[in-house]
């Protein structure tokens, strides 16, 4: 919002989001916009990736214009209200809305400029259900933005040792933990966002070796390219055809 965004609409599965903790945060952002701070890089977040060429403040973008129209105490008063009382349909004609929990069709089609998600997509179960609502969403031309995690999220000693694991082995492992990772590498992601029809234009993945070796992955998992044995995390961002 603080960018310049009109309107901005929050998924969440469970509601996890607090208001209060988010007006907080808000008015710290303010700050920061305000001073053109720079973002925070290595040596305050080491275990943060992708690494950007440059942690600067964006002002080839975020120019002194732009800031001043996003930054006026109107429209900071307005997005203040909406954090305090989101709207909760996304047919709203509000700055903020937040449906938690989401299903699909509270979207409607081609009424979105960015779809984005910070290690979200190593989640869902419906993986292929959850691309096409994403696709659907985004206007022609509009862009998908994902962070997403492959790691098992410390349920193995290695970090890829989920991938080993049979379903049965792995339903013990994650025990009655709410949220398990669906174990889905690379590969599968870049084949829904090319099989909806997006064009891929960065796929930047963080690389690692291989904590098993391709004799030790589960049967279901023979399907591994290499590369899915080695990639950690990724970057990947795709567009939706004009």
């Amino acid at each position: 919002m603080l960018s310049g965004t009109e309107h901005y609409l929050a998924l969440d599965a469970v509601r996890y989001a607090n208001n209060s903790l988010n007006l907080q945060i808000f008015e710290e952002l303010i700050g920061l916009f305000r001073a053109q701070a720079p973002i925070p890089d290595d040596a305050e977040f080491p275990l943060v990736q992708p690494s950007l060429p440059s942690y600067a403040f964006p002002a080839d973008v975020l120019t002194s214009a732009r800031l001043d129209a996003a930054l006026s105490p109107k429209r900071l008063e307005l997005i203040r209200a909406s954090i305090r009382n989101p709207a909760t349909t996304a047919r709203a004609d509000a700055p903020i809305c937040y449906i938690a929990p989401w299903e699909p069709g509270v979207i409607r089609d081609a009424t979105v400029d960015l779809v984005l998600s910070q290690s979200v997509l190593e989640y869902p179960r419906d993986l292929a259900g959850i691309y096409a609502e994403m696709c659907r969403w985004l206007k022609p031309g509009g862009v998908m933005s994902h962070e997403i995690d492959f790691k098992s999220m410390g349920l193995t000693t290695e970090w890829n040792g989920h991938w080993s694991c049979s379903d049965a082995v792995w339903r013990l492992a994650a025990g009655r933990r709410r949220n398990r990772v669906n174990r889905e590498p690379h590969s599968t992601h870049i084949a829904l966002i090319e099989k909806m029809g997006c064009r891929i234009v960065r796929d930047q993945r963080i690389m690692r070796p291989s904590g098993i070796t391709r004799a030790q992955l589960a049967p279901r998992f023979h399907f591994l390219v290499d590369d899915d044995l080695t990639t950690s995390s990724a970057l990947i961002q795709a567009v939706k055809p004009a």
